[in-house]
């Protein structure tokens, strides 16, 4: 499995990249690979847009990661980046964005064990804990590289699953 971070849309009119911002004397780019980069799997990292060539030159940490290109310019979001990143893989994709990545990676390895028990039966594309982290599964990969016309995360057609209640319950049984 890997673990996609979607790096490069835009916030709002500006056009700025948020990957560029800086936090804690670093970019949120560097900050969000070094996070993700102690998880057990790949990072690919989705980029897009004018900023592209000034994060591949201020980011070190790019060179241990896959690199996949959102062809969207300005209008590149979440969306179109995950539609990108999804071409990285045929398998399912933990999909962080620069926000979730530096959050608790527990969270992340709670969504893959609950991946194998809830999607064989029940044909979910995509699985969230408050809306980021996402798992994509095989088959909304599938899903998505096929629907040429899918609108968003808000699509009717997209099988998108919440697991919050899992997570209270879970945490409950540890206390």
């Amino acid at each position: 499995m890997k673990t996609l971070l979607l790096a490069g849309h835009y916030i709002g009119e500006s056009h700025q990249s948020p990957a560029l911002q800086i936090t804690q004397q670093q970019t949120q780019i560097t900050r969000a690979i070094r996070a993700l980069r102690q998880l057990p799997y790949e990072v690919t990292v989705v980029l897009g847009g004018s900023d592209s060539e000034d994060i591949l030159r201020n980011c070190r940490e790019l060179e241990h990661c896959e690199l996949v290109f959102d062809t969207n310019g300005y209008q590149a979001s979440l969306w179109t980046n995950l539609k990108a990143g999804a071409w990285a893989s045929n398998d399912w994709l933990l999909v962080h964005t620069l926000d979730s990545a530096t959050k608790a990676m527990d969270e992340s390895l709670f969504l893959v064990q609950q991946n194998a028990q809830l999607t064989a039966k029940s044909g979910v594309h995509l699985l969230t804990l408050d809306s980021s982290p996402l798992l994509l599964t095989r088959e909304g990969n599938q899903f998505i590289k096929t629907q040429k016309d899918l609108t968003g995360f808000e699509d009717p057609r997209l099988m998108l699953r919440r697991l919050e209640a899992l997570v209270l319950a879970s945490r409950a049984q540890t206390l």
